[in-house]
């Protein structure tokens, strides 16, 4: 009697991409493609890695891809597993660490091989299950994906599609028109707002900046409360269009702000003017892909927010944790992201032929917390001192403030001390004075932080009165004090962009919102609160 075909081993290859395609999931709209390739194809190196020990081991495909496939869910899954046990407390005990799973996840791997040894009957039924459940798994993540993508709404119709006209043509050559540098400082407070928060003092950078000939901004304010959608109005110069007051924000809209972000009205503008264009990618993915750049800088294409995700669910997270292997720590890749994009921005050359644009979003002294006021790493073990649990996100609200009181004040002075750095170094270069604008996308959290996750959706007069205060210093001719006060986000862009290359951009009204589960307009207390800081401003020598 013939035997019956053996079965393909493929469920090793399809369990390799299932943390990839189900963390791409359900994360559609937010997520890109490019990030998916490089950790999906050394995951698929490990698989056949595993599947060929075991060929070597047990001369058959079958075992051998049962083995693997074991060995791989233990790996990609054992963050997942380890992050919840480890929080179980049996009174003063906690015996669900590392020091207890690693060596039971061990002996269980173990005992697999060993019983794949002894079994001498068909493996051919048991693979047939494990590729099925394989393409199952796969398959159900891949659904919300592809539901994301069947009812994502239409691109949203942006102002960037129109044409910007100017009030008169620029006279100067192209080549002598001055470099246009935007530097967003994420969650850099503005100078009043933080020596109330945090009790520090950054006027000394504020005052060399001046020094430099640098307007810093008093009662300066963003218009919306999260880097999303503040970049977004930004770069586009325009109020988010298709939202109205009180409008619910689920499913979250920050794939279409992002869309927006990418095909920005500023940079189409300044493009259309014979400037060259340059931007940064940041851990942030919004900053990726933005259309019809240049150059697109990217120090570490491969180690980004979504590969992070992946190795804080994988066993790399005990090697974290146990081993010590920082090289493998998302939060010290952010640290060494956050370094490559000042260093580079400070030392990148510009064109000789033509002006250039340049779009910098530095992702501090946003949370991870991961910079000492001199630029060394913050230790795990000081953050875990505190309540920390692999990531700030994942900490407690009262672990988070504390947390954001520690770190927050160190990571905003070396912010301040390299802008500092870099904006001294721009204007020492020969040629036209560049226009260089340091600003930030929204102020600090901490009033937010300190509540329960789900009291943070509805706007408080303390989070109000620290949020929207935010970092605004340019340095361009012919702006005074008087142009910059007061200034909102949204028109911070149209200001250097009407007195700087004659665009037809007047100021808008200005509206503030809060970001939650709704969008709500805060217009007037943030105005309220404006006026009293420029008061304030006003009576302080």
């Amino acid at each position: 009697m013939s035997q019956s075909p053996r079965p393909l081993v493929w469920h090793p290859f399809l369990l390799a991409l299932y943390p990839v395609v189900f963390l791409y999931a359900a994360n559609a709209g937010e997520a890109r493609l490019n990030q998916v390739w490089f950790p999906s194809a050394l995951l698929e190196l490990l698989a056949g890695a595993l599947i060929l020990l075991g060929l070597a081991l047990y001369r058959d495909l079958r075992p051998a891809g049962v083995l693997a496939s074991a060995v791989l869910v233990a790996f990609c899954f054992y963050g997942h597993v380890s992050r919840p046990l480890g929080q179980v407390h049996l009174g003063e005990m906690t015996p669900f660490r590392h020091r207890v799973l690693v060596p039971v996840m061990l002996l269980a791997l173990l005992g697999l091989a060993w019983g794949l040894f002894r079994r001498k009957d068909s493996w051919s039924g048991l693979t047939s299950v494990l590729n099925g459940a394989s393409v199952l798994l796969v398959a159900l993540a891949l659904l919300p994906a592809g539901q994301a993508w069947l009812t994502r709404p239409p691109r949203t119709a942006l102002a960037s599609e129109e044409a910007i006209a100017q009030r008169s043509p620029i006279r100067r050559d192209s080549r002598t028109r001055p470099d246009i540098y935007v530097i967003i400082a994420d969650e850099y407070a503005r100078s009043d707002a933080m020596r109330k928060t945090f009790g520090v003092d950054d006027s000394a950078f504020l005052d060399s900046l001046r020094n430099m000939g640098f307007v810093v901004a008093r009662g300066s304010q963003c218009n919306y409360s999260r880097t999303t959608p503040s970049l977004a109005s930004f770069l586009n110069m325009e109020y988010l269009p298709g939202l109205q007051p009180d409008d619910p924000l689920d499913p979250p809209r920050d794939p279409q702000w992002a869309d927006m972000i990418r095909r920005n009205r500023a940079m189409a503008f300044v493009r259309s003017q014979g400037y060259r264009t340059v931007s940064y990618v940041s851990s942030w993915t919004a900053t990726q892909g933005i259309e019809d750049l240049d150059v697109e800088v990217d120090s570490t294409p491969h180690f980004n927010e979504f590969t992070g995700l992946l190795i804080r669910g994988s066993f790399i997270s005990f090697l974290q944790d146990v081993l010590g292997l920082a090289n493998l720590d998302p939060e010290a890749a952010h640290r060494t992201r956050v370094l490559d994009i000042l260093n580079d921005l400070q030392t990148r050359p510009g064109d000789s032929d033509r002006p250039t644009f340049t779009f910098t979003h530095v992702p501090a002294p946003h949370e991870p917390f991961v910079l000492r006021a001199d630029g060394s790493l913050i230790p795990r073990e000081a953050k875990e001192r505190l309540g920390f649990e692999n990531t700030f996100f994942y900490s407690t609200p009262a672990a988070q403030e504390r947390m954001y009181r520690a770190f927050y004040p160190d990571q905003a002075r070396f912010v301040a001390g390299r802008l500092e750095t870099i904006a001294r170094t721009l204007l020492e270069r020969p040629g036209p004075k560049p226009i260089i604008l340091i600003a930030s996308d929204h102020g600090s959290w901490l009033s937010l932080v300190r509540l329960p996750h789900k009291e943070r959706y509805e706007p408080s007069p303390e989070v109000l009165a620290e949020r929207y205060p935010n970092l605004v210093a340019l340095h361009m001719p012919g702006v005074s004090q008087q142009d910059l006060d007061g200034i909102s986000l949204v028109n911070v862009l149209r200001l250097i962009l009407r007195e700087g290359l004659h665009a037809d951009l007047p100021p808008l009204p200005d509206r503030f919102f809060f970001v939650g589960k709704h969008l709500r307009e805060v217009t007037e207390p943030v105005l309220r609160n404006r006026r009293a800081a420029l008061l304030q401003a006003e009576a302080t020598p």
